[in-house]
C-alpha cells in the first residue's frame, strides 16, 4: 500500500502537470468530457473542489431532475435535464459564475429520464442522441449579449437503426459516449449497440444478446476498447479492420435475486470504469450479489487464454450491499459507495421498483487498492458516509466531493431531509468539510453526477434544479 505521503506527493505532482502516466493535454482524455469525468468514466477531474470557507451554496428551481452537468472549457456549464412534470429532455446552458439560465433547449426523449447521457467535444459542442435517434451536435452562441442553443450538425441514425432492427426489439437508446478516435458509440436498452463515423457517416452496429437489457452508459480505452454492461454479464468489444463491431470478450456476473432497494434496475448498476497505472490496463463493474455485492476487477485484454479476473471482493455488510453508482477508478485505487436503499421517485412503468421500496438508506464508502503484481485487491477503509451523489475525486487536491444525506425522522415522506455538499479525504476516508446546500425533497440529489469548473466551483443537479457550490 502507498503511504500517506506518496499520495500527497503524487497528487501535488499531477496538479503541477508533469506526471507521466496521465495522457497529455492534447490527448483524448481531454478532448471529451462526460458524466462520469471522462472516456474512461474514471470519475476523476483534474480541477480542485471548492475552498469551503468562502464558498457558498445557491439553489436555481427549474422543475426538473438534472442528472448530467458538464463544464465546458470556455466557462460554460450545460445541464440534460428531465422536467418533472412532461418527462421531457431539456437542456439548459449556465455561465460558471451564475445560477440564471441563459438559454434552453428541448429535444425528444425515450428512456426513463428522458437521454441524460451526453458528452462534450474538444469544440465545446454538447453531443447528445435523442428518442429519433438523431445524434445532436449543440453549440452555445452569444449573439449581441443573447445566447443560444443551437443544433448545428445532426446525423440521423434511424434509417440504419429500424433497418437493423426490423426483426428484433432493439429499444430506447439508454447511452452515447465517444472513443478515443473520434467516433460516437451508442447502446440501446435491449442491447443494441454500434458506433458513427462522424467523418465517413458510417455506421455499423451489433446485438450483444437477444435477451439482455442495458441501463447504464458505455466508457471506451485509449486502446479502443468499448465496455458496456447488462443486466448479466461485462462486454469489452472494439472495431474489428473492416470497421463490424465485435466482442473481445465477456464475462457474466451475480446478478441477484431482483432490483435491490437503491438501484433502478436488474443487475449491475454500475458504469464500467477502465483505469490502471499504464494504460487502462483494468475495467471494473460491481455486481448485484445477494446479500453482498462484489467489486469486479477484470485485464481489459486478457493473455491468450488467461483468465481476465483480477479481483473480486465483497463489499459492505448484508442489508446495506447494492449500488446504482459508477465506482472512482485512479491508477490502482478504486472507491465505491452503497446506495442500498436510497429512495427514487417511483416510476409507473417500472413497477418492480414499488416492491424494494422502503429500505433504509445508510451509505457507506469503501476504498480497495489493487496488489502491485496484479493478483489480487484489498480493502483499505471504509466508512459511513450517507452519500446522496456520484462521488468526484479531485486529483489535483486530493479530496473526494459529493452531496451527503442527512435524514430526517420527522416525515415520513422525508421533506425534512437535509442535503451538505462534503469533502472526504482520499487517503482515509474520513469528511474533512461540509457545507449545507439545501433542504427538502428539490434537494435530492438522486445519486446523480456533479462537475468541477475551472474557479473551483462544483455546479450538481438535483430532483428540482441545479445547484452551485462557490464563490
Amino acid at each position: 500500500m502507498k503511504s500517506w505521503l506518496s499520495h500527497r506527493v503524487r497528487f501535488m505532482i499531477i496538479s503541477l502537470g508533469i506526471i507521466t502516466a496521465l495522457p497529455s493535454s492534447g490527448s483524448s482524455f481531454y478532448k471529451y468530457k462526460t458524466m462520469h469525468g471522462d472516456l474512461f468514466a474514471s470519475d476523476t477531474s483534474l480541477k480542485s473542489g471548492p475552498t469551503f470557507a468562502t464558498a457558498k451554496a445557491d439553489y436555481k428551481h427549474l422543475s426538473a431532475a438534472c442528472p448530467t452537468v458538464l463544464a465546458t472549457a470556455n466557462q460554460m456549464v450545460f445541464a440534460i435535464c428531465t422536467k418533472l412534470f412532461r418527462r421531457q429532455p431539456v437542456i439548459y446552458l449556465f455561465d460558471q459564475n451564475s445560477l440564471k439560465p441563459l438559454a434552453d433547449l428541448e429535444f425528444s426523449g425515450g428512456s426513463l429520464l428522458g437521454n441524460i447521457y451526453g458528452f462534450l467535444n474538444d469544440e465545446n459542442h454538447l453531443v447528445v442522441m435523442d428518442g429519433d435517434y438523431k445524434i445532436l451536435y449543440i453549440e452555445a452562441r452569444n449573439t449581441n449579449g443573447n445566447w443560444q442553443l443551437l443544433i448545428t450538425t445532426q446525423f440521423d441514425l434511424a434509417p440504419d437503426i429500424n433497418n437493423f432492427c426490423q426483426d428484433i426489439e432493439c429499444g430506447a437508446i439508454a447511452s452515447v459516449n465517444p472513443s478515443s478516435d473520434g467516433k460516437i458509440w451508442f447502446a440501446s436498452e435491449r442491447s443494441l449497440v454500434g458506433y458513427l463515423d462522424p467523418v465517413s457517416q458510417e455506421v455499423s452496429m451489433l446485438q450483444i444478446a437477444d435477451d439482455e437489457t442495458i441501463a447504464n452508459s458505455i466508457s471506451s480505452s485509449r486502446n479502443g476498447k468499448v465496455a458496456v454492461v447488462t443486466n448479466k454479464a461485462l462486454y469489452v468489444l472494439s472495431r474489428r479492420e473492416n470497421s463490424s463491431v465485435q466482442i473481445d470478450w465477456s464475462e457474466t456476473y451475480q446478478r441477484g435475486d431482483g432490483i435491490k432497494p437503491g438501484q433502478l434496475s436488474y443487475g449491475s448498476g454500475a458504469t464500467p470504469t477502465f483505469f490502471g497505472p499504464e494504460n487502462e490496463e483494468f475495467v471494473m463493474i460491481t455486481d448485484n450479489d445477494s446479500p453482498r455485492m462484489s467489486l469486479l476487477v477484470f485485464r481489459a485484454e486478457p493473455h491468450g487464454k488467461r483468465h481476465p479476473l483480477v479481483c473480486k471482493l465483497r463489499l459492505f455488510h448484508e442489508g446495506n450491499s447494492g449500488t446504482e453508482n459508477s465506482a472512482i477508478g485512479f491508477d490502482r485505487n478504486i472507491v465505491v459507495s452503497s446506495t442500498y436503499g436510497y429512495q427514487y421517485p417511483v416510476d409507473s412503468n417500472q413497477k418492480q421498483l414499488h416492491k424494494n421500496q422502503g429500505a433504509y438508506f445508510l451509505g457507506g464508502m469503501a476504498r480497495v487498492d489493487i496488489a502491485e503484481d496484479n493478483r489480487g485487491c484489498h480493502l483499505v477503509w471504509n466508512n459511513e458516509i450517507a452519500s446522496a451523489a456520484v462521488p468526484k475525486l479531485s486529483l489535483a487536491d486530493g479530496l473526494i466531493y459529493t452531496t451527503v444525506l442527512h435524514q430526517s425522522s420527522i416525515s415520513p415522506f422525508k421533506i425534512f431531509n437535509r442535503y451538505d455538499f462534503a469533502a472526504i479525504d482520499f487517503e482515509t476516508g474520513a469528511l474533512m468539510k461540509r457545507k449545507r446546500v439545501k433542504s427538502g425533497i428539490f434537494g435530492n440529489t438522486l445519486q446523480m453526477a456533479g462537475d468541477f469548473v475551472d474557479n473551483g466551483t462544483f455546479f450538481q443537479g438535483t430532483l428540482g434544479g441545479i445547484v452551485r457550490i462557490g464563490k
